[in-house]
């Protein structure tokens, strides 16, 4: 018998001694033995066997057939009840698993270190759960997106309309990807028509993070009892093709706002935690947010994708793919300075691009561009009941319910409601909302060219009517 055989004759024959004596520590130790290198996340009890570059989830089913081939080999009896309490024993006694450095990114050859821009071998204490499947090379240094990754600067500038400012704002999205800047507190909306590219920007994210480092869901499945089940210990969440979307997203919130949130599994115990991973949502009609607090304002990025992708382009992203390394080491090199790819962000956040999606979305919203933010209280007065008459021009609850009947929207806000929602609106405007009492509530708002063209229309029309 060859020396390899023999080891393995050795190995059973430890295997049956430890087995025999029937301690379920022992039993356990064992078996952590046969896996080799593994360790347990105490927060899920999930137990994780390193590959020689990452953390490989093994699931207790997968643990229990691993148990019980033991068992066989040495024709020993068991029972489910023995292999459970022996998998449940070696999770209490295998080291706990290092948490991930979130300055690293994984490739298949090592780890690019964002805190020292420096490429290196993998190292188990790094703590990585996947890696995105690509080899590393280093530039050569008359590299260019334009000659190197043609397809992907098509692409790019297709999307973006030609607008530079909005090529680098994609550009910062995918670094925000690649990079697992989840801790930004902000989340990706990329909305469009269908074939407008949307699809090939989602795809690129999951190509630049790997397909074990993703999950996928919807906005309702995120609410629901058990959301976050496939997608808490993800770098990337995708939410694709979201069908309309009305509610306050409260827990696309918590997880882009960095708090705990509760992790239900189907029969297995409860837990929190923080889910680290970027959000990147993509619909044809953008999500309409009912939370007027700015708490989701704030973290929302949205992209407007308007042109259609042509049939001779239909190809692209295929092609794109066969330029990841150059895309990586293009996004690398723009952003040595993290931040700079955070504050185009924030500037893509309150863009033109962005107010028009926002107008779409929210008729109070779209309003609120036809008047001006004074800086003082000097303007139409917010009013109420309308029992008797409608006055537009001097009542600005008025004058948005006038909006609503012209454009066939029934669901009204109340007087409050609307109130609470100008502050934040008038913030993103770039303005500010203010109110001064005199025999009711005086605000600082007051009706543009523009307004007064639309209340003209208006009025005709309910006159008409």
């Amino acid at each position: 018998m060859s020396e390899k055989y023999g080891r393995v004759d050795d190995r059973r024959q430890s295997e049956a001694t430890i087995i025999d004596l029937k301690s379920t520590n022992q039993q356990a130790r064992i078996l952590s033995e046969h896996l080799g290198s593994v360790k347990v996340d105490l927060l899920s009890s999930y137990v994780y066997r390193y590959t020689g570059s990452f953390w490989e989830y093994m699931s207790d089913a997968r643990l229990r057939r691993e148990l019980a081939g033991i068992f066989e080999r040495n024709h020993l009896s068991f029972s489910s009840s023995k292999l459970e309490m022996v998998v449940h024993t070696m999770k209490d006694i295998i080291p706990e698993i290092p948490v991930s450095d979130d300055e690293l990114i994984g490739f298949s050859n090592g780890v690019y270190d964002m805190a020292t821009n420096q490429f290196r071998t993998h190292d188990p204490d790094d703590g990585l759960l996947a890696h995105n499947g690509i080899i590393y090379t280093a530039a050569n240094s008359a590299e260019s997106i334009q000659v190197h990754a043609p397809n992907f600067f098509k692409w790019l500038s297709y999307a973006a309309e030609g607008c530079m400012d909005k090529m680098d704002r994609i550009t910062a999205a995918l670094f925000m990807v690649l990079t697992h800047r989840y801790d930004w507190q902000l989340f990706l909306e990329v909305t469009g028509s269908g074939g407008s590219g949307k699809s090939i920007m989602a795809n690129l994210c999951a190509l630049l993070v790997g397909s074990r480092n993703i999950g996928s869901s919807s906005m309702r499945l995120l609410d629901s009892d058990f959301g976050l089940e496939g997608l808490w210990d993800k770098r990337l969440i995708l939410l694709p093709d979201q069908p309309k979307y009305i509610g306050d997203g409260a827990i696309l919130k918590a997880i882009t706002g960095g708090d705990a949130v509760a992790i239900n599994r189907k029969g297995k115990p409860m837990f929190s935690a923080k889910v680290r991973a970027v959000v990147l949502v993509t619909n044809n009609a953008p999500m309409e947010m009912t939370e007027r607090n700015g708490g989701i304002a704030r973290r929302r990025v949205i992209f407007s994708f308007n042109n259609v992708v042509t049939d001779e382009d239909s190809q692209i992203e295929s092609k794109i793919s066969n330029e990841l390394p150059v895309i990586i080491r293009y996004l690398l090199s723009q952003y040595p300075e993290p931040m700079k790819a955070k504050r185009q962000l924030l500037a893509q956040r309150g863009s033109m691009d962005a107010i028009v999606v926002k107008r779409e979305a929210d008729p109070l919203f779209d309003l609120c561009t036809m008047v001006e933010f004074m800086p003082k209280a000097n303007g139409l007065r917010m009013g109420g009941k309308t029992d008797i008459k409608r006055e537009p021009h001097k009542f600005f609850y008025h004058l948005y319910l006038s909006y609503m009947h012209y454009h066939g929207i029934d669901n009204t806000l109340s007087v409050n409601a609307v109130s609470r929602a100008l502050k934040q609106i008038a913030k993103e405007l770039g303005s500010e909302y203010r109110v001064r009492s005199s025999n009711g509530t005086v605000t600082n708002i007051v009706l543009t060219k523009r307004g007064d063209e639309f209340l003209l229309g208006a009025t005709d029309y309910m006159e008409s009517e």
